[in-house]
């Protein structure tokens, strides 16, 4: 993969890169200029006459449009009092209109005395051409609202308004991902912000996953931190970055060195599991083609960004180490199994057992009565099949969510109730055994997670 970072100005560089031998087109561009509001950069003026700054975006956003193959997206983000005037110039240069996208970025507002304050930024995106060559349609888990009682069981599509991505101007939110300089050395733990508005890796994985494919180009004329350049490698996307700073420059070579833990967008992953083609255009080293099943490891995710079957599974996780005395450095493998049609039904933990026999936890949550049925019905289906392939093997369902609860209740099969065991966390369930009691009664010891075999058959 590519990941070129060129110092200089972009609408010098721009005549160049056709020139270079990878270069087919850009396939995405994210251009996110200094906004003229005189902000101080070590090489720019930020505090151009109006005529002249926009005459200069015009400039540039069209030799882009030359750059880029039919079908190519841009996302010219601004200041949202500028939205007339980043239309304009995109219209006047070529570019075809699909979306304005409200980025409200979850942080305090610019008070104002004489009209509403004000907490957003625009993102215009726009196609060579009538439609875009590629729009990925995400489904996201958005955030449980007071007002909804249940989540939405295969999330809901990405609209036009963003109000689940936070920015990192506000001093302590800025988190590890903030690129900090203390006596003059890059990425410590405290001191200064290196960059005053350094765009949130959330955003551009966003925006990449969304009008791109792996092995695309994506450029960014006014690299500022290289946050494109790392999404872009992490998805397996060539980058072009051009940023005119030579102090920039030299961080963004750095951070695609080092590629910091706080870097890492694996975090994300999650956000977007309903979403029909995430295997085709995220990229993940650990895919395998003999398995149903697939490694992920979520490490040190926010609770308010986990899934009710995440944090179940973080929970179970917790358990075997805390109360069960299980070494947590042997609990290495999560993993979430798929069936043929490509849906993602639920994470398994597999815990060896000192007989050469396993134990399998099969973490459910269940959002409503009919999903709670379902799950009931193909559990009994399931451990029939197991039992046949491995008779020493036990088969345990860790359900969660008070839809089991009658369920559960009025199970008469005697051979099936005992394959249940009750989440041990917010919920008080349904007369069944805890974890902690299935363990004591099964008599478990000396008991390691190992690796996941595989279950294709279902």
């Amino acid at each position: 993969m590519i990941n070129e970072v060129i110092k200089g100005d972009c609408e010098e560089i721009f005549p160049s890169l056709k020139d270079k031998e990878y270069f087919e087109g850009i396939h995405l561009t994210f251009l996110d200029p200094p906004f003229n509001q005189g902000k101080k950069y070590n090489s720019h003026m930020d505090s151009m006459p109006e005529e002249e700054y926009w005459n200069w975006m015009e400039r540039v956003i069209e030799k882009i449009y030359d750059l880029t193959i039919d079908g190519g997206a841009i996302y010219f983000m601004q200041r949202e009092k500028n939205t007339e005037y980043v239309l304009r110039s995109l219209r006047k240069t070529g570019w075809r209109f699909q979306n304005l996208i409200i980025w409200n970025k979850l942080t305090s507002a610019i008070p104002s005395k004489i009209r509403f304050s004000k907490k957003f930024q625009i993102i215009a995106f726009c196609t060579k051409g009538n439609k875009p060559r590629t729009f990925n349609n995400l489904r996201y888990e958005p955030p449980l609202l007071a007002m909804h009682e249940y989540e939405r069981e295969t999330g809901m599509y990405l609209t036009d308004i963003w109000d689940d991505i936070r920015e990192l101007t506000s001093g302590y939110f800025a988190g590890g991902e903030a690129i900090r300089v203390k006596d003059n050395k890059l990425f410590t733990k405290e001191g200064e912000r290196f960059h005053k508005q350094q765009s949130p890796l959330e955003l551009l994985t966003r925006i990449i996953l969304a009008s791109s494919n792996i092995g695309d180009f994506v450029l960014d004329p006014f690299a500022g931190t290289g946050v494109t350049a790392i999404v872009s490698k992490q998805l397996k996307r060539n980058s072009i970055s051009i940023e005119i700073d030579p102090l920039n420059v030299n961080a963004i070579k750095k951070r695609l060195q080092l590629m910091r833990d706080d870097d890492s967008i694996d975090r994300f992953f999650n956000s977007y599991i309903y979403s029909k083609n995430l295997d085709e255009i995220w990229f993940n080293d650990n895919k395998t083609t003999q398995s149903t099943l697939e490694n992920y490891y979520y490490k040190e995710i926010p609770k308010n960004k986990l899934s009710n079957v995440l944090l179940m599974k973080e929970t179970v996780k917790n358990m075997l180490v805390n109360e069960l005395n299980i070494s947590e450095d042997l609990i290495k493998f999560d993993y979430r199994l798929k069936d043929k049609n490509n849906k993602i039904h639920r994470f398994e933990l597999v815990v060896r057992l000192e007989n050469n026999s396993n134990l399998i936890f099969r973490i459910i949550y269940a959002k409503n009565l009919k999903q709670a049925d379902f799950w009931v019905k193909r559990i009994g289906f399931e451990n029939g099949i197991s039992k046949e392939k491995e008779p020493n093997s036990m088969f345990l369902a860790v359900i969660g969510g008070l839809a089991f609860k009658e369920i559960i209740k009025n199970i008469s099969d005697k051979k099936l109730k005992p394959c249940f065991v009750a989440f041990p966390s917010w919920e008080k369930t349904y007369e069944i055994d805890s974890l902690i009691e299935k363990f004591t009664l099964l008599n478990i010891k000396r008991t390691k997670i190992e690796k996941q075999i595989s279950l294709d058959s279902f």
